[in-house]
C-alpha cells in the first residue's frame, strides 16, 4: 500500500498486535499544490507491507511478494513457463513474463536484505 508522510518513516514498526509494518521504497516527492496555492514542499512516499511476527527475512520477502502477486498469479506465471519448457506451449511471452517476475523477486530479496542489514537485524 502506498503511504505518505511529512517525516521519514522507520523501516520496521511494531504494531503491538503480532504484526510489524515494513516501510520500504522510501523516496521524496514534491507535494502537489492545492488549486491557487504554491507547492507545499516535499513529502516521503513509500510502500507499506504487513509482516506477521516474528520478523524474519523469509517472512518479510514472502509478505512483499504477496503484496505484489496473488498466489493465482504466481502459479499461472510458473505454470505457463513450465508449459514452454515442456514444449506444451510455444508462447515466448510466457517466458519473458516469468523472467520479469523472477527479476522482481530478486530485487525484492535484495531490498529486504539491505533493509535488514541497515536496521541491524540478523538474516538467519
Amino acid at each position: 500500500m502506498k503511504s505518505y508522510s511529512n517525516d521519514r518513516p522507520s523501516t520496521f514498526v511494531d504494531q503491538h498486535n503480532g504484526h510489524i509494518q515494513y516501510n520500504h521504497g522510501v523516496h521524496t516527492e514534491t507535494r502537489p499544490a492545492e488549486p491557487g496555492a504554491e507547492s507545499t514542499g516535499e513529502q516521503f512516499v513509500y510502500d507499506t507491507t504487513d509482516v506477521v511476527a516474528p520478523l524474519t527475512y523469509d517472512r518479510t520477502v514472502a509478505a512483499v511478494i504477496a503484496d505484489k502477486y496473488s498466489i493465482e498469479e504466481e502459479l499461472a506465471l510458473t505454470g505457463k513457463y513450465n508449459d514452454v519448457l515442456l514444449e506444451l506451449s510455444t508462447n515466448e511471452n510466457d517466458v519473458e513474463d516469468y523472467k520479469a517476475y523472477r527479476r522482481e523477486v530478486a530485487a525484492i530479496k535484495s531490498m529486504v536484505r539491505a533493509d535488514f542489514q541497515q536496521a541491524g537485524i540478523s538474516i538467519d
